[in-house]
């Protein structure tokens, strides 16, 4: 197994840890591709539960863009749709997903925490989705569907950070607590589940209100890289 994360395995629970910390937790292309690999498992599976947390300081910083020169834009394009995958395999799973975030949640990382069933935070935890700067749409329609149209809008287009208290207030974030409190709450959180996946599966198709979206946002994402270089955009982000 990767070392940039861990994966365990208990009673049909999975847990996948990040352990980039030393980059913030941000996502490389062999990261993502192993993560989809990991949720592919847990479909085919008895998986009734995922939680995602991380080591260190930050949950995720979002994509790793180390090493931005030896890219070009196919496939920038590629590592865009690889994680666009993920995360819609993270919100249509047919088991409750979990996510743990603390300290910076952002861009890519904010994604797969509002993809997710439970989304705690720590009190000192904060949120942006700076991707719009450089012209990505990515998560936007499910973020929407978690705080309403318009608080995604005013959070997507200001790239602003967002508090834990406020992320809480607007339905991103489903609990706050502390770091002491963070295993007793996934602990009981995790323990309700005793429905069977095809169950929740069954529950979960009954009760959603956006099913058919899945290629709409991927079309989005596309249509969002296409207008001129995705590289260049990126870069003068960087270097701004």
């Amino acid at each position: 197994m990767s070392q940039e994360f861990e994966l365990i395995q208990h009673e049909n629970i999975c847990t996948i840890i990040l352990k980039r910390a030393h980059k913030g937790n941000c996502l490389s292309r062999e990261l993502v591709r192993q993560l989809n690999g990991v949720l592919n498992q847990c479909l085919e599976n008895k998986t009734k539960g995922l939680l995602i947390r991380a080591e260190g300081k930050h949950f995720c910083t979002g994509f790793d863009l180390a090493g931005l020169e030896s890219e070009s834009d196919d496939s920038l394009l590629a590592r865009f749709i690889e994680i666009e995958m993920l995360l819609q395999k993270i919100y249509w799973a047919p088991f409750v997903t979990l996510v743990l975030g603390q300290g910076k949640v952002i861009g890519a990382g904010a994604d797969i925490f509002a993809s997710c069933t439970y989304r705690i935070a720590l009190d000192t935890s904060s949120f942006t989705f700076p991707g719009a700067k450089f012209g990505l749409v990515l998560g936007s329609r499910r973020l929407a569907a978690r705080v309403g149209t318009s608080t995604a809008r005013d959070w997507i287009n200001g790239g602003r950070k967002i508090s834990a208290a406020d992320a809480l207030s607007c339905g991103l974030v489903t609990h706050v607590c502390r770091s002491e409190e963070q295993e007793s709450l996934v602990t009981e959180l995790l323990q309700a589940q005793r429905l069977s996946q095809y169950t929740q599966q069954q529950i979960y198709r009954a009760t959603v209100l956006d099913e058919g979206n899945q290629a709409a946002d991927l079309q989005s994402l596309i249509l969002s890289i296409m207008p001129g270089s995705i590289k260049q955009r990126i870069s003068e982000y960087i270097n701004q």
